[in-house]
């Protein structure tokens, strides 16, 4: 689909990946065809996993601001509702951007 997506007329200037993990991907493709990043191309993942972090790959993402892990907090409400101390499994956490090296700010 990204490759379908280089093909446009015009071609976009950036994606926002559905995960940190699709944007790795894509990435990856985007050195593949010779893109510079975020000169030719911005890319942002969503979710802040440790790997995006990485200095050779410093994806800009947008994750939630606390320190907590998603897994382990979504566990911590399963057993909630297990030990019927919940009924209820729906949380909302605020986000925030973490600009990395995948995006710049474009001059005109």
């Amino acid at each position: 689909m990204f490759e379908e997506l280089l093909l446009l007329s015009p071609r976009p200037t950036a994606i926002c990946a559905a995960t940190d993990a699709i944007a790795i991907e894509i990435l990856n493709q985007c050195l593949e065809q010779g893109l510079d990043i975020p000169n030719d191309f911005n890319v942002i993942g969503i979710d802040n996993v440790e790997l995006s972090k990485h200095q050779s790959i410093s994806l800009t993402t947008v994750g939630i601001k606390s320190e907590k892990n998603l897994g382990f907090l979504a566990i911590e409400k399963l057993f909630d509702v297990m030990e019927k101390k919940s009924t209820c499994i729906q949380q909302t956490e605020s986000v925030k951007l973490f600009p990395r090296n995948t995006t710049g700010k474009k001059m005109n």
